[in-house]
């Protein structure tokens, strides 16, 4: 008979929660962390990037579905270098950059 032990004990480091009902998932498909590490969750549902600080509280969303600048009509890769988040949206096969300082 085998003895399992306890596991040792785990801590969270960040819980993203929904206190105040202000994101609603929808299917989260892509994940990124900046060096100020916020929290980059790509919504492949909804066709948007939900940003949280380290904390894990919403601070905002990027993008929304569309086809202009900024817009997706669905990503598949999400990628930090320097002080840009780039999306590559696999049906407009085009890649859209926002800048990590202004979030434009």
């Amino acid at each position: 008979m085998k003895v399992l032990q306890k596991p040792a004990n785990l801590l969270s480091e960040t819980i993203i929660d929904n206190k105040n009902n202000e994101v609603v998932f929808g299917t989260l498909s892509q994940i990124e962390i900046d060096n100020a590490d916020r929290i980059y969750l790509g919504d492949f549902l909804q066709k948007k990037i939900h940003l949280f600080d380290k904390k894990g509280d919403y601070i905002t969303s990027l993008g929304r579905e569309g086809v202009g600048p900024g817009e997706f009509q669905g990503f598949s890769h999400m990628n930090i270098t320097g002080n840009r988040l780039s999306v590559f949206d696999r049906w407009q096969f085009r890649i859209n950059e926002f800048n990590l300082e202004t979030l434009s």
